[in-house]
């Protein structure tokens, strides 16, 4: 208790008291008898270091609530920035979308501008306008299915494949590279897709094919097949000769 044994001062006594008082609190004295007589009490409580561990259960309840509540701001942050990355990624992906008929479309007024009175011209014309004009109506299409689950219907895979690289080979000019593109089908059954986002996702494969392709002539080989071990389950195969992806990136 710090006190001196010699100590007999009135501050000392009252110091005794009170941690007497305060260990009766927390243990009843224990009696030292001789016979019937008591000759003194003994009085005992918790040291400073065991009150001191009593504190250690809430001391932990608060680390772990702590690391806890820093979980879950870090968690709602990381998924506050994958939404935004999402948004963004949409957004870029949204005017690189609409950027290629908007452009051709532009392209084709100034050509009417400047054109002669050949019909046969203007019919060529009129007929591209409206295949941009499909185009826009089917990338509109395609972002009304995002939330929404897809309706698949009955539909010919390997002419909805062809008809992607079709408009791929239309838009080669405009990459500025010599690109050639090879077609490997087997004969596929008629299956349940969704004719839209199938193509979507055949032109994004088509596209990263030509990103990756850093030299002046270049090749995509798309190839579909059936599956052997399971009927009714195809394979689309899209290889390039392109730089490809780093090993560190692989998963």
């Amino acid at each position: 208790i710090n006190i001196p044994p010699n100590d007999k001062s009135e501050k000392s006594l009252e110091k005794v008291r009170s941690l007497i008082g305060k260990m009766d609190k927390e243990s009843k004295p224990i009696p030292v008898m001789y016979g019937d007589m008591v000759l003194q009490y003994l009085h005992y409580g918790d040291s400073q270091l065991i009150k001191s561990l009593g504190m250690l259960p809430y001391i932990q309840v608060l680390g772990v609530g702590l690391f806890i509540m820093i979980g879950f701001v870090g968690y709602n942050n990381i998924r506050r920035s994958e939404q935004r990355f999402i948004w963004v990624g949409m957004a870029k992906e949204t005017a690189h979308q609409l950027g290629t008929p908007i452009s051709s479309l532009m392209g084709w007024v100034e050509i009417l501008e400047n054109s002669t009175d050949d019909k046969e011209k203007y019919k060529e014309i009129i007929s591209e306008v409206g295949n941009d004009i499909k185009r826009l109506d089917k990338i509109a299409n395609r972002f009304s299915f995002i939330g929404s689950s897809p309706e698949l219907k009955e539909g010919d895979i390997t002419e909805s494949v062809r008809e992607v690289i079709s408009y791929i080979r239309r838009r080669l000019p405009q990459v500025g590279k010599d690109v050639q593109i090879i077609e490997k089908f087997e004969e596929i059954p008629r299956l349940y897709v969704n004719k839209g986002l199938f193509e979507w996702v055949v032109e994004n494969l088509l596209k990263n094919s030509l990103d990756a392709i850093n030299r002046e002539k270049g090749r995509i080989i798309i190839c579909l097949s059936n599956d052997e071990k399971k009927k009714g389950r195809v394979f689309i195969d899209v290889k390039d000769n392109g730089k490809g992806i780093h090993k560190k990136h692989w998963k």
